[in-house]
């Protein structure tokens, strides 16, 4: 009895393993999908290299929707890696009007291919618009502003560059001009 229990516990004590057939590889079975390919980088629109002369800081005198003149400061360059166009657009205060305020950023839509502009200013005003025409020397944008009298009125944006080194931007707010800027 002695032998029988030495054997096995010689059998499982020690671990004995005995080698398992290898399975034959299915010819119908399933592959692994290959990993999806990384996302590639976008790049910007091309139709923005056309604001490459707009972009600068430009010393303005305005008038304001007061008929008061003021000095201004118009401010555009590339944003987001260059697909947007970044515009801060600042007056001082005068004895009718607070100082003014406002950011927009503009680009062309990869969805729509138009250009589109929308911003913000420090008077609860708001701009969503659209490019009528951009060019290298023109921007006229449309579409329409709200207010922090709670109306939708529509909006006009001229903007018109002459020799690299001035800058006119008009802007009109249901259909009547709101401002003028003569930049340097």
């Amino acid at each position: 009895m002695m032998k029988t229990a030495f054997g096995i516990t010689l059998l499982v004590g020690t671990g004995v393993a005995f080698a398992q057939p290898k399975e034959a590889p299915k010819k119908d079975a399933p592959k692994e999908a290959p990993a999806p390919a990384p996302m590639a980088k976008p790049t910007p629109a091309k139709e923005l290299d056309a604001t490459k002369d707009w972009q600068k800081t430009w010393a303005c005198t305005a008038t304001n929707d007061g008929g008061e003149k003021v000095l201004g400061k118009l401010a555009l360059k590339k944003e987001l890696e260059g697909f947007w166009v970044g515009l801060v657009m600042s007056t001082q205060k005068t004895k009718t009007m607070p100082a003014f305020l406002g950011q927009a950023v503009f680009g062309v839509d990869p969805v729509s291919k138009a250009w589109v502009m929308t911003g913000y200013d420090n008077m609860g005003g708001w701009i969503n618009m659209k490019g009528k025409e951009a060019t290298a020397i023109s921007m006229i944008w449309e579409g329409e502003a709200g207010n922090m009298s709670g109306k939708k009125v529509p909006a006009k944006f001229t903007m018109t560059l002459a020799d690299k080194k001035k800058l006119k931007f008009i802007g009109e707010f249901g259909g009547k001009k709101a401002f003028e800027h003569d930049c340097k």
